[in-house]
């Protein structure tokens, strides 16, 4: 009998110690848990925000992509203003080149003609010019 009840009492002890044991396994069990949907929630808060980098990656580089177009777009105007530019100096030189060679023709007949008029031939055109007009 005495062998029966240390049997019991070994058995209860033993009861006890798996009871301890189960629940210190529950609460591990539930302290994982709780760590697990911890990172679950993190892991499903980085994804998101990975997400939304990389739908703003995507929109910055459309939107890179038409920067770049437009800076060609204006590059290619300032391109052609330049350009335009240049022709103009150019029109604008032969303008001022032909004014001059006309002016210089036009000192050169002035001359010629104060010339003409200074020589003995003058009176005679004069008088010729008062006859015509008389």
């Amino acid at each position: 009998m005495q062998q029966l009840e240390a049997s019991l009492e070994q058995l209860q002890s033993d009861n006890r110690r798996l009871e301890s044991a189960a629940t210190q396994a529950r609460e591990e069990a539930d302290g994982l848990r709780r760590v697990n949907e911890t990172i679950e929630a993190e892991l499903k808060s980085k994804t998101a925000r990975a997400d939304a980098a990389d739908e703003q990656l995507r929109r910055v580089q459309t939107e890179s992509g038409e920067s770049r177009q437009r800076f060609n777009q204006a590059a290619a105007t300032l391109h052609e203003l330049d350009d335009l530019a240049r022709r103009r100096r150019q029109l604008l030189n032969n303008l001022q080149r032909r004014y001059h060679d006309v002016n210089e023709q036009l000192r050169a007949l002035a001359a010629r003609l104060d010339h003409y008029r200074d020589s003995s031939s003058a009176p005679s055109f004069s008088a010729t010019c008062r006859a015509c007009r008389a």
